[in-house]
């Protein structure tokens, strides 16, 4: 009697899930295709003499408030920025430092639907923090989970603050072990839903030892690639999710209980060039490279172990980013080029129809971290590009979706 009831439960289960509209999309668009066009209106950076513009670090982070006013968040210095809508330096709104208001990581900064706004702290030797600021950018409390035992870093807030999608870790010191997480956690850190977790081992004790301290870095980057997740939530609090080895792309209800719509497309897949490895390697060990009593360890040696523990696939992964237009067009960072920064993006309509593709430069739509780089706000979309020089610099960009 007893399994005839599990039978029944699994079947209802299975029913469910089969009832969460689903859009299969092949390799090409069917109907009108379309393309996303940029057309440059404002561009400021390092080509200005003043320090304040100039942002050294690729992962740079960029926000825009509802005036227009644009905020640019320098991991290197650790140091907020406020600029005008014509590009011209205001103030600093977070300097670098240990008292409220300062950050000695900054690594991230996100505005709030409310006017209020959160700054994210973080790097390898730095333990995260978020810093809460008003309407008015006052620093208002710091906040830090690490006494769970789990770090968050730089995550993607949803517009009330309440929720986060975002990388975690967890830490298991007496079996030398760390579990990486990507998923949906509450304003406390703690986790909500699950979408990826892989667990490495962590000779904590060891970690100047340059061979384990490599490992442990191309273990990280193994299991990234073999997939994590990536999220991005709308206006109403929606959240979009996908795992980055399969192309599915799933719509939450705004209560985040259950899947509203299930989007996913067939595709060639795109060889990663052996240059790209290399890039991938020497930029995920940037974080050690600034960490204090590391970064003498990170040399070309460190570096070839790193890529030998790895030992990544030559084919890239689908999904390497999520946007969201003003108008519910979904934006699906498709291809990057880990060297140039030459982008594709696929574009979704509101009913998860593939109506087109986008090219970009410079790091446009997603930087080296897999963080977006472009924000759009009314009829602007806002991007911190990095040439291959590594110069930053701001672009203020009219946008439209055209018919090709």
């Amino acid at each position: 009697m007893r399994y005839g009831i599990c039978l029944l439960l699994a079947a209802s289960i299975f029913l469910r899930a089969a009832d969460v509209p689903t859009v299969k999309n092949g390799k090409v668009p069917i109907g009108k295709t379309v393309t996303l066009v940029l057309t440059e209106d404002l561009r400021f950076g390092s080509d200005e003499e003043e320090d304040h513009y100039l942002w050294a670090s690729d992962v740079t982070d960029l926000e825009v408030d509802s005036k227009g006013h644009i905020y640019v968040a320098d991991p290197n210095e650790s140091v907020l920025y406020e600029f005008d809508p014509a590009g011209k330096f205001v103030r600093v709104v977070i300097p670098k430092g240990q008292g409220p208001g300062e950050t000695a990581a900054l690594a991230g900064f996100q505005f709030l639907a409310d006017g209020s706004a959160v700054a994210f702290e973080g790097r390898p030797g730095v333990m995260p923090k978020f810093h809460y600021f008003d309407k008015n950018l006052k620093f208002v409390k710091q906040f830090s989970g690490i006494n769970m035992g789990r770090m968050v870093f730089n995550p993607v807030l949803n517009p009330q603050g309440t929720r986060m999608f975002g990388f975690y870790m967890k830490f298991d010191i007496e079996r030398s072990k760390m579990v990486s997480y990507t998923g949906l956690l509450d304003d406390q850190w703690a986790p909500l839903k699950e979408f990826s977790a892989a667990e490495q081992t962590a000779n904590f004790a060891q970690f100047n030892d340059p061979k384990v301290l490599s490992d442990f870095l191309g273990e990280i980057l193994s299991n990234i690639i073999a997939g994590a997740g990536v999220g991005i939530f709308d206006s109403e609090g929606r959240m979009y999710s996908a795992l980055s080895n399969i192309y599915e792309v799933t719509r939450w209800s705004p209560d985040l209980s259950e899947k509203e719509l299930i989007i996913k497309r067939d595709y060639k897949p795109i060889p990663r060039e052996p240059e790209e490895i290399r890039a991938i390697a020497d930029r995920a060990s940037e974080g050690f490279r600034r960490a204090p009593g590391l970064g003498d360890m990170v040399n070309d040696a460190f570096i070839e172990r790193v890529i030998e523990k790895a030992d990544l696939p030559l084919t890239k992964t689908p999904i390497y980013g999520l946007l969201l237009m003003p108008d519910g067009h979904l934006l699906v960072v498709h291809d990057v080029h880990q060297v140039t920064g030459k982008q594709l993006v696929d574009i979704f309509n509101k009913e998860g129809r593939y109506v087109g593709q986008a090219k970009g430069n410079d790091w446009c739509f997603v930087n080296s971290n897999g963080d977006n780089s472009m924000v759009f706000r009314g009829d602007f979309a806002y991007t911190l590009e990095t040439d291959e020089e590594g110069d930053n610099r701001v672009v203020r960009y009219r946008y439209k979706l055209a018919s090709k």
